[in-house]
């Protein structure tokens, strides 16, 4: 595992500073190199125009990928970091600058005096309580206000923290690309980085939000009280399968004199499904406090009046072609020595920094980070680096839009004369859904649904009618999916047979039963849907009732989107 400072090979100052200068022009004067890594370096700065010093981080892509790729990580920097510009809060170091050009991408930051978290308990071994709850209770408020504003971290961990002299906290790195799936993997496959405070989730690849986040600050909290990070293994792979299927080791609270109660907030913290988890970051630490017994009167960060709303950010004075990338931290200056802080990717499979905001109908397990688009309706997902361990392949999320038609076969006989309301039914589909050339749902996806509505002929004017409603489908061997579709209406005509008649075709399948497919305005869009069941099939007794025999085809129509989450196509 690599550490979060390394040395920089011979060669690579000249053409940082070079690098910064041909993009960045004149309006920074750089005046010294404050460390280096793996994937680029940070230099400290003074702002001619403005007159103030500043971090500018240069992060070098060359490792990440080329051509096309190169391309779409650029543009995902861009949009994430803008993103993350916005965020205005004391405790959140600011970005002032985006640039990009070539392989490099440039970010001008706030320079914060100071060491981090990290340095700290190299330093102390861990902290004492009181000083816990007031460090972390900072990095709670920054968090819970990015969440607000819909970013997500996804990289809480000591070296990202950012303790300024005065005890004032700066949570490190927004914005930065940690990578999507193996975009923390350098062209060698060299994993850089510790994935010891990452989120379970995250390991899977799976969708992430805010919970995540205080996953991560849950073991900040647990090393800080314990002076040991609560996974730890010889392997990359060894810590992430601790973090998927076993619990933090407990703590001896009594040995380090620590309040027992604290063990539940850990345990709650910690918990693998995030459900389980505190909601939010004010109620983690205010949660620690009663535990602690130190009534709400060490982390005052959440009651200092409420959280800034965020505020338009300063102009972006060299937004360029943009770049995303790995990460390098920001540095501190002060007196006695510079806490140089180079956070290099720590996150294996977190996915870029950036919104986390679910659609309604996203498949669970997708990647929070916007995938690569294939076309408008679909969107290409690789695996996250464990569950490609596993050999775990690439999916395509493909949506059917609004107003697609779905073709499908009944299952289960239904008859308005015997037919109860909320009677269960199933169909299958008859033929497949191609959405932009890739099949979402193959012939044969299992529909359920139920009767909304159903009446015989001696209820309703001698008419009878019936009103089904889909409720989920389901590819074979897939999840069950919810579907919103147009309810599928049938109402007997009325007739003078009272004979039980056999149709000879379709055609008089068509006049007895008059297949009337509708929305909610009545509108007749199928009529002749529910004439295609074929010759011998027996339909309503006195020609009055509604009758779907097993097979009879139906036909509806999507009221909202559908995604579906299948394999690429073979490429032979």
């Amino acid at each position: 595992m690599a550490d979060d400072n390394q040395a920089e090979a011979p060669g690579h100052a000249s053409a940082g500073r070079k690098a910064v200068s041909e993009v960045l022009g004149d309006r920074y004067e750089i005046l010294s190199k404050l460390g280096a890594g793996a994937f680029g370096e940070v230099y400290e700065a003074r702002d001619t125009s403005l007159g103030r010093h500043v971090a500018i981080k240069r992060i070098r892509l060359d490792n990440f990928g080329e051509g096309p790729e190169l391309e779409e990580i650029k543009q995902r920097f861009l949009r994430e970091a803008q993103v993350a510009a916005k965020l205005r809060h004391p405790n959140v170091v600011t970005i002032h600058d985006i640039a990009a050009r070539g392989s490099s991408s440039f970010m001008v930051m706030e320079l914060v005096e100071g060491r981090t978290l990290q340095e700290l308990l190299r330093e102390k071994g861990r902290l004492g309580l009181a000083e816990t709850l007031r460090v972390l209770g900072q990095a709670a408020a920054a968090l819970d206000f990015a969440h607000a504003q819909g970013v997500v971290h996804r990289d809480v961990k000591p070296a990202n923290l950012m303790i300024e002299p005065s005890g004032h906290l700066k949570v490190m790195d927004f914005g930065i690309a940690k990578g999507e799936a193996s975009g923390n993997i350098t062209k060698t496959g060299a994993i850089m980085g510790t994935p010891n405070y990452m989120s379970p989730e995250q390991a899977r690849g799976d969708r992430v939000d805010g919970r995540a986040d205080l996953f991560s600050l849950g073991c900040v909290l647990y090393e800080c009280l314990s002076g040991r990070r609560p996974f730890v293994g010889d392997t990359l792979t060894g810590i992430l399968m601790k973090i998927l299927t076993e619990p933090a080791p407990p703590i001896d609270f009594a040995g380090l004199k620590l309040p027992a109660p604290l063990g539940e907030v850990l345990r709650r913290a910690l918990a693998k499904d995030p459900e389980q988890r505190y909601p939010s970051g004010k109620a983690l630490i205010e949660t620690a406090e009663a535990a602690a017994g130190l009534g709400g009167s060490i982390a005052p960060a959440f009651r200092e009046g409420p959280v800034p709303a965020p505020v338009a950010p300063e102009p972006l004075a060299t937004v360029r072609s943009p770049a995303p990338a790995p990460v390098p931290a920001t540095s501190s200056r002060s007196s006695s020595r510079r806490a140089v802080v180079m956070v290099m990717a720590a996150i294996v499979v977190a996915g870029l920094v950036g919104v986390g905001i679910a659609s309604k109908r996203a498949p669970s397990g997708a990647a929070d980070s916007e995938a690569p688009r294939v076309s408008s309706n679909v969107t290409r997902e690789e695996p996250a680096f464990v569950r490609k361990l596993m050999g775990a392949k690439p999916r395509l999320h493909v949506t059917a839009p609004e107003g697609t038609s779905l073709r499908l076969r009944l299952e289960t006989a239904l008859s308005s004369e015997t037919t109860e309301p909320g009677q269960r039914f199933t169909a299958t589909t008859s033929a497949p859904v191609v959405v932009d050339g890739i099949e979402a749902f193959p012939a044969g996806s299992k529909v359920a649904g139920h009767v909304a509505h159903a009446a015989g002929a001696g209820k309703v004017s001698g008419r009878g009618e019936l009103t089904l409603e889909l409720d989920s489908i389901a590819t074979p061997g897939g999840p069950e999916i919810p579907i919103e579709a147009e309810p599928i209406q049938r109402k007997a005509r009325s007739t003078a047979k009272k004979d039980t008649a056999k149709v000879a075709g379709a055609a008089g399948l068509g006049a007895i039963v008059g297949g009337i497919i509708g929305g909610k305005k009545g509108a007749a869009i199928g009529g002749a849907t529910g004439a295609s069941a074929g010759a011998g099939v027996v339909l309503a007794t006195k020609g009055e009732e509604v009758v779907l025999p097993e097979g009879a085809p139906l036909e509806v129509r999507l009221r909202a989107p559908l995604t579906a989450t299948v394999e690429p196509p073979s490429s032979k």
